[in-house]
């Protein structure tokens, strides 16, 4: 079994300005979200003296200290907390503060400048990754899988990404791996039941396309299942997707079973070999599961950090350690593709 770990880099190879990475999007932010006084804050805040620097804040950064701020702010002015219950017997003798003045101050900083902040770095998000792709920008990750499945056609492909880059990819490649998506002629919807039974030994039918952060097209229904939808919006209620900054254990369907299936494939006795595909390993409960794998299979990194480098000895920063692999800093390209390849080719055959 090979296993495929597809980030923000993966889509980026496909078309850099239409899939930015999480630095990129946050670089090319419209006026309207960076010029508000909330966002001026919450920036100003993280690169206070002894924080970051101004250049490594990135939206994950942003929309974390947001929705900190969203949780904290609430938690304050709930009587039923311990924090909001002593605020609200004590406010009344602080400078002559009222907690209901107090209040009416906290809900609306949160209700007429978080949520609406929030709600437009979220409207960004599908106004990018929602686009399809152009089959033509295919070409280099066409080359890749298509090689990957004649050396095993025994593939399980993960990713963090929202966009429908490999919906796209994994017909026209045409492997075997399926993506949950079921229509009953009604509607489409996510059946999550593959992720809950599939058997990963050499019975297993075929491998799955699991998204572990969600998609730009799913949608909570109204009982509870996961509704393909077309409908553009940011609404935190709705959309099944783990935006940037909501990061951590998940614990809500269908994240949980996801991740959860991630790690069995990690530790399945079939697995042979990982290849990471523009990941950043910034996501530190993503990487605990990781460091779960076998050190003796074999390892492909294709990162975004030196377009001159063909490859290198040296595996990406924070990577899981692994006694065999190879590390292409230029990032999917054609030449990249062709050595890694013949890198499995050496390995393998």
């Amino acid at each position: 079994m090979i296993l495929v770990f597809v980030g923000a880099g993966g889509s980026a190879a496909v078309d850099p300005k239409q899939y930015p990475t999480t630095l990129e999007f946050f670089n090319g932010l419209l006026n309207s979200i960076t010029n508000n006084p909330l966002f001026t804050t919450v920036h100003k805040f993280l690169t206070e003296p002894g924080k970051k620097k101004k250049g490594d804040v990135n939206i994950e950064d942003i929309l974390g200290t947001l929705k900190e701020l969203q949780e904290k702010g609430r938690e304050a002015i709930d009587t039923k907390t311990i924090l909001g219950g002593t605020l609200a017997g004590k406010l009344g003798f602080i400078n002559g503060v009222s907690f209901d003045s107090f209040s009416q101050s906290v809900n609306q900083l949160i209700e007429a400048h978080a949520v609406p902040l929030v709600y437009e770095i979220h409207r960004r998000v599908y106004e990018l990754y929602a686009e399809e792709p152009n089959p033509d920008q295919l070409e280099d990750w066409v080359s890749l899988l298509s090689g990957l499945a004649e050396i095993d056609p025994d593939i399980e492909i993960f990713t963090t990404n929202y966009d429908l880059v490999l919906e796209n990819l994994i017909p026209q490649v045409g492997l075997d791996i399926k993506t949950g998506r079921h229509s009953d002629g009604k509607r489409t919807q996510i059946d999550v039941s593959p992720w809950e039974t599939s058997i990963l030994n050499d019975l297993k039918p075929s491998g799955l396309l699991t998204k572990l952060h969600g998609s730009v097209d799913w949608q909570y229904g109204r009982n509870g299942g996961i509704n393909i939808s077309d409908t553009d919006t940011g609404n935190d209620d709705k959309q099944c997707i783990l935006y940037p900054g909501h990061k951590g254990e998940p614990t809500k369907e269908p994240f949980k079973t996801f991740h959860e299936y991630l790690h069995r494939v990690i530790r399945s006795e079939t697995l042979s070999a990982v290849v990471f595909v523009g990941f950043a390993f910034g996501d530190d409960y993503i990487n605990e599961l990781l460091s779960d794998l076998p050190k003796h299979i074999h390892g492909v990194f294709f990162t975004r950090d030196d377009p001159n480098s063909r490859h290198t000895n040296d595996p990406p920063e924070r990577a899981p350690q692994l006694d065999h692999y190879i590390h292409f800093p230029a990032g999917l390209t054609k030449e990249s593709v062709l050595l890694c390849l013949r890198s499995f080719q050496v390995k393998f055959t």
